[in-house]
């Protein structure tokens, strides 16, 4: 930064005032004149000690104070030559000091702000009621499309851009990572606090952006693009649960003509797959769809279990997938590959559906985030049947969006 030259009217006014009673709201603004170099930008003027800063008293070039303190201001680039550019502040001045400004005066420089949250309530399909009951009718048909209604908790934020970023197109992707939002107060002396942190677990989120204006804002002689993004948290993950089911089953043979066991099929040890027609405990065609395993298998009639059957660690991990499981009391082995299943969610009401897509050394992977905090010792319940999850949304790396800082 080069300034060769400061000048004020400052002395004139600060006279009238004295000597003469003048009022300081018949004063008119107050123009400080910056000779610069032409490179110096509109933020080096600013940084410059003779900028006057909102809040501040002004001394008079004898360096006495006048008791005037600035209450608005604004900084334009008056004309340039081939030696030099001229910028003019204009300010505003009273004999009280106004209440300090929380924040900057470039509009890109200030902070991501949080808005505010907002709880709504989804109907979400899942396989079983509020109460963890399993969404059957009396003979252990799962009803399609069931539904429960649970809260969908948006975070939304604001903040001002010098171009519009690239995370803008993640637009209705889903967090790959684990996201905190910082709790931030600001006291009226400025001083910022830290008030806890909100955790979003893996697949759990979904960013949401705001329509936005193509054409920039000008403000303090800066152009900037004003963003508001909301980032939508669904405790149980994004994901539809489709139930497998149909007329026709697969069957997974060996080479030597005997169908395949569950470990041979996940280990691949068959020869070939043949797509055929399910049949009833008569040897007949099936007249209504059957319930069928992660695999395609026929299954038999769905019976929900009402009893546990035995307790896993909940275990986190990066995509994909986000969640796996873990044998505690409940040994995970093979058979359990395509099993839809529901643990309850420590200190919720809520059950946590998923299907368990593979196993190994008695870790399983499910195809669903866990939307809480990672837990040892969970229930688990075999739904009796199997269901697909499919993924709404594209998955993306959210690192890149800010967060408020101050």
């Amino acid at each position: 930064m080069t300034v060769y030259r400061v000048q004020s009217n400052l002395d004139d006014y600060w006279f009238a005032l004295r000597r003469t009673g003048t009022n300081e709201r018949a004063i008119d603004d107050i123009e400080i004149c910056f000779t610069a170099d032409h490179a110096d930008t509109h933020d080096d003027i600013v940084a410059h000690a003779k900028y006057a800063h909102h809040g501040q008293q002004l001394y008079t070039t004898g360096n006495v104070a006048t008791g005037l303190y600035v209450t608005e201001s604004v900084l334009k680039k008056f004309s340039q030559d081939s030696t030099a550019t001229t910028w003019i502040q204009k300010v505003k001045v009273a004999t009280t000091q106004p209440e300090l400004k929380q924040r900057e005066d470039n509009p890109i420089n200030r902070s991501v702000r949080a808005i505010e949250r907002i709880t709504e309530f989804e109907d979400v399909p899942s396989l079983g009621d509020s109460l963890g009951r399993p969404a059957t009718n009396s003979a252990g048909d799962y009803i399609t499309g069931f539904s429960i209604s649970m809260p969908v908790t948006s975070y939304k934020f604001g903040g001002n851009f010098a171009s519009i970023p690239a995370w803008v197109n993640l637009n209705g992707a889903i967090n790959r990572d684990q996201i905190s939002i910082p709790l931030l107060h600001r006291s009226p002396s400025g001083t910022v606090t830290n008030s806890g942190t909100v955790v979003l677990p893996r697949g759990t989120v979904r960013l949401i952006v705001d329509p936005l204006t193509l054409e920039p804002i000008e403000e303090s002689s800066q152009i900037f693009f004003p963003i508001r993004w909301r980032l939508v948290h669904r405790p149980i993950g994004h994901s539809i649960p489709i139930i497998n089911q149909g007329f026709s089953e697969l069957v997974y043979l060996k080479d030597n003509g005997n169908v395949a066991t569950t470990a041979e099929i996940v280990a691949e040890n068959y020869e070939r797959v043949v797509k055929r027609i399910c049949l009833d405990d008569e040897g007949e065609p099936i007249r209504e769809r059957s319930f069928l395993d992660g695999f395609g298998r026929k299954l038999p009639v769905a019976v929900p279990s009402s009893v546990s059957a035995g307790t896993v660690n909940v275990i986190a991990h990066t995509f994909p997938p986000f969640t796996r499981l873990q044998s505690n009391t409940l040994t995970l082995t093979d058979d359990w590959v395509g099993r839809s299943i529901e643990i309850p969610i420590p200190g919720s009401e809520y059950r946590y559906s998923t299907t368990i897509t593979a196993v190994s050394s008695g870790v399983a992977d499910v195809s669903t985030p866990w939307p809480d905090a990672v837990t040892t010792g969970v229930d688990v319940f075999y739904s009796g049947i199997s269901a697909t999850w499919l993924n709404k949304y594209p998955i993306a790396n959210f690192s890149t969006i800010p967060m408020p800082t101050s």
